[in-house]
């Protein structure tokens, strides 16, 4: 049996501390993050918010507040599935591989796992930073 997986939703707990937060996700949809473009990877709290903002997998919204959540029944598998028809509803990478799939799950759920449920984190390029426990 598959066990659950930890995963990032977003929140609005915490907005509104910085400058640059951003809440327009859905409360409590499940956000993955986009590689930063250029300028977002030069300079996160820049103009382009690509390296600080979660996206939605719902909404295609942004935030830049998240919420690790352990979500009874969702398993890698059903968290790559997810995803996956994210990916198709906007028509983005219709000849991806499931594997690339799996790593990008892997590695949100890898960065959720090494922190309590409950915690807000923001998003620093690639790493998440603790804005609550």
């Amino acid at each position: 049996m598959e066990k659950n997986v930890k995963v990032l939703v977003a929140t609005r707990a915490t907005h509104g501390l910085r400058g640059t937060d951003q809440a327009d996700c859905v409360e409590g949809e499940l956000v993955w993050m986009k590689d930063p473009c250029e300028i977002g990877a030069c300079d996160p709290d820049g103009m382009c918010a690509c390296g600080r903002t979660f996206f939605g997998m719902s909404s295609d919204k942004e935030t830049t507040s998240a919420l690790v959540r352990e979500l009874p029944g969702l398993t890698q598998r059903s968290y790559e599935s997810a995803m996956r028809a994210t990916f198709d509803a906007h028509g983005w990478c219709s000849a991806c591989p499931s594997v690339q799939f799996r790593k990008h799950v892997g590695d949100l759920a890898a960065l959720a796992a090494a922190l309590p449920a409950g915690t807000i984190v923001g998003r620093r390029l690639g790493a998440l930073v603790v804005r609550r426990r």
